[in-house]
């Protein structure tokens, strides 16, 4: 049967026959000579309408000849055998490199070089790039290529699109067998789960080449204490994926950079019977069980217990509260029963809560609340005397005594939206109001017996990345033992600081741009605005540093070193808003892994392009037709003027 472009030809052809003989035919007077312009007439017809549909013409130079490349795939791959118990495949391509003459040897793997007569043939490249071999191979003035492989590119499409641009004619060689393999595509983990709860990782197992194989294999989930399952999941087909869970539990990880748990996925052997056992791993952050609110109440009095119910409702997790009895003594409110404790305890609770509420005088505070208070991201003091707050410029002055009344409506804030829609002169009194200074802004403004000079009974503070909100009133807790709109006021004010004390959780300094990297790949962070005298270290599996680097005014991206196969873990520190940072984490470079394991093939490169030496600058569209055309039409002209017609 006939091709398509065979009958686009054949249909030009008697299109452009039927209109030069009826122009000249009829339309034409009928002089003598007037056949051979209306053969140049329909030959220039026929190229004009045909172009598109016939071959391109070599574009060699005059006394040259076709020059041919041999293209070798020297990259880690080329080390396996190409069957179970068969040779490997370097030595295959050895043995055929002779069957296949050419003028000169290029190999590739990360790149390409052209190949000496005595040099070794190692395979030991990371990657399988054939695109610089075809390039480099035109560049050598080569016009057709036989490519020697195993068929596992990198950039097979990309070959193919630019063997065409090329004009570059691509003979594929392959070889390996279908033999079917597996292997891990990708680990599906939660970025940070609390310390204690089971983790859900979920694998991505993909299938490569044809022949049969076992229908059931395994895979296995080890951590760094030796803890191992395996799980048993049916084969994919060929081209076909299966997601695979796997259940594992958490250890009692530390805060800060060692709060991190590798986990690491192996197949079985018979998974890929080919390839070696290759190990996967993925790191999650192990965080300590966060608690939601914590109120530490050293001198307490009814405001924890009117305050619990609201918190327990405004955050996530919860809210409990520590009453101290006495030296080295707490009772734990907010729960079905009564739970004692020591310091020991509180500190634990108060260090991992989201939002820690402490009412105490400054000055009574035990050294171990002043240290957590001092470097926690989130806090609201309740003030029972005079000081200054840990952790902020607040300073809490002399107790003015008397019955303070809320003035007025509540001036612009934060949470003012929190605030309307309540009868504010109507609340109960608080029964002391402290003095404030150094704060940023205050919700609410009261009055003694409502005369005289309004005084901020809560101030809140911003400071870098931390957030503080002090409350000066005594006795607030009235407002919440009287129901109707009093104990909504009282909810609404807290629900509001709350809000604004947890909203917009801080983002880390710096963070690396990828945490999947291949060898050789730059290592990359994101700087947020701000960070001054920044200081990066990267460590190997050892701990060993392997690369530093200290920046006064750094970028928004840093460029570090090229990274190298293996577990790798980078720590940061600076300043940030005043305040000094330190963070890091570990992270995986991928390296042999990707190139030994299995990987579709695809189509091969054959007939990439349109012939040998074909070079074209219109994506292997002729011009020699519609040169010709003009000639032709040139010749008919000047035919036509020597017979007398115009």
């Amino acid at each position: 049967m006939w091709s398509s472009p065979l009958i686009a030809v054949f249909l030009a052809g008697a299109v452009a026959v039927i209109i030069a003989v009826w122009a000249y035919g009829r339309l034409e007077e009928p002089v003598r000579g007037r056949t051979g312009p209306g053969v140049l007439r329909g030959l220039s017809l026929f190229l004009i309408l045909a172009g598109w549909f016939l071959p391109q013409l070599p574009m060699r130079g005059i006394g040259t000849e076709a020059t041919h490349a041999l293209i070798v795939d020297r990259s880690l791959s080329m080390s396996l055998p190409t069957t179970v118990g068969g040779p490997s495949r370097a030595d295959s391509i050895t043995a055929l490199m002779a069957t296949f003459p050419s003028e000169f040897t290029i190999e590739f793997g990360d790149s390409a070089q052209v190949e000496g007569p005595d040099e070794s043939r190692a395979t030991s490249n990371q990657g399988s790039r054939v695109v610089p071999a075809l390039e480099m191979a035109r560049a050598q003035g080569a016009d057709s290529v036989t490519l020697l492989t195993d068929g596992e590119l990198d950039d097979r499409e990309t070959a193919r699109s630019v063997a065409i641009r090329l004009g570059l004619a691509v003979h594929e060689v392959r070889v390996t067998d279908e033999t079917r393999r597996l292997r891990i595509r990708m680990i599906d983990a939660p970025a940070s789960v609390d310390a204690g709860d089971s983790i859900r990782l979920v694998i991505e197992v993909t299938s490569a080449g044809s022949d049969p194989g076992p229908d059931s294999v395994s895979l296995s989930v080890r951590t760094a204490d030796g803890t191992r399952i395996v799980v048993g999941f049916r084969a994919p087909d060929p081209g076909r994926t299966v997601r695979v869970p796997a259940i594992m539990s958490t250890n009692s990880s530390s805060s800060g950079l060692d709060a991190w748990q590798a986990f690491d996925v192996e197949l079985s052997p018979e998974a890929d019977p080919i390839g070696p056992t290759v190990r996967h791993r993925t790191w999650v952050e192990v965080v300590p069980t966060a608690a939601g609110a914590v109120i530490v109440s050293v001198d307490a009095d009814w405001e924890p217990h009117y305050l619990l119910p609201v918190l327990n409702r405004s955050v996530a997790g919860g809210a409990r509260a520590w009453l101290r009895l006495g030296e080295n003594q707490w009772i734990r409110s907010g729960t079905d029963r009564m739970i004692s404790g020591d310091d020991d305890r509180v500190r634990r609770d108060a260090a991992r809560a989201r939002l820690l509420v402490v009412q105490a005088p400054p000055a009574g505070l035990p050294s171990w609340l002043v240290a957590i208070m001092a470097r926690h991201p989130r806090v609201l003091f309740l003030a029972r005397g005079s000081g200054t707050v840990p952790g902020s410029g607040i300073r809490i002055g002399p107790r003015q005594t008397g019955e303070w009344y809320v003035s007025g409506s509540p001036p612009a804030s934060p949470i003012a939206g929190f605030l309307q829609a309540t009868d504010y002169p109507a609340l109960p009194p608080a029964s002391a109001l402290y003095a404030l200074a150094g704060f940023d802004w205050s919700p609410l403004e009261m009055r003694r017996n409502r005369t005289g000079v309004p005084l901020p009974p809560i101030g809140a503070q911003r400071l870098g990345t931390r957030r503080r909100v002090v409350v000066a009133a005594e006795g607030m807790w009235r407002w919440a033992s009287r129901a109707g709109a009093s104990r909504q006021a009282y909810r609404a004010v807290f629900a509001g600081l709350a809000s604004w004390l947890l909203e917009a959780p801080d983002r880390s300094p710096v963070l690396l741009e990828s945490t999947q990297l291949r060898a050789d790949e730059h290592i990359r962070w994101r700087v947020a605005n701000g960070v001054r005298d920044l200081t990066l270290t990267l460590h190997d599996s050892t701990g060993t540093v392997v690369w530093s680097n200290t920046l006064s005014l750094p970028d928004s991206l840093v460029v570090g070193p090229r990274a190298s196969p293996g577990s790798l873990r980078y720590v940061a520190s600076g300043m940030v808003a005043g305040e000094s940072f330190r963070t890091g984490r570990p992270f995986e470079v991928e390296g042999s892994g990707r190139e030994l394991g299995a990987r579709q093939i695809g189509a091969p490169l054959e007939g990439a392009a349109m012939g040998a030496g074909a070079r074209s600058t219109s994506a292997g569209r002729p011009i020699w037709p519609f040169a010709l055309a003009v000639l032709l039409l040139c010749a008919e002209w000047f035919w036509r003027r020597r017979i007398g017609l115009r």
